[in-house]
C-alpha cells in the first residue's frame, strides 16, 4: 500500500511540475492540489493494495485471498467479476 501511495504521488507530483508549463489545462504544484493530489494517492495506492489480494500464489499471507482470490478453474467471467470487485 505505502508503495503504491508514494509512488502514485511522486509521479503525479513530478508530471505535474513538467507538463503544466506547457498544458494549460495542468495547474502548476501549489498547496490546493497537493492535497487533492494525496488523496487521490491513498485512493490509488488502496485500490492497488486490494488488487493484489486477487493474486493466490500468496498462499496463506493473502488475507484477501478469501474474498477476492481468484482460485484456479475459476471461469473467465468469475477472474473479471473477482478482479473488478476488489479494486470498487
Amino acid at each position: 500500500f505505502a508503495a503504491c501511495t508514494g509512488a502514485f504521488f511522486i509521479g503525479l507530483r513530478g508530471f505535474r511540475t513538467l507538463y503544466s508549463p506547457y498544458m494549460s489545462g495542468i495547474e502548476a504544484n501549489n498547496a490546493q492540489n497537493f492535497h487533492a493530489d494525496a488523496w487521490l494517492s491513498v485512493a490509488i495506492g488502496g485500490a492497488t493494495g486490494c488488487f493484489v489480494g486477487t493474486d493466490v500464489s500468496f498462499g496463506s499471507a493473502n488475507w484477501l485471498r478469501p474474498i477476492v482470490g481468484i482460485e484456479e478453474g475459476a471461469s473467465d467471467m468469475m477472474g473479471q467479476v473477482l478482479a473488478g470487485s476488489s479494486a470498487a
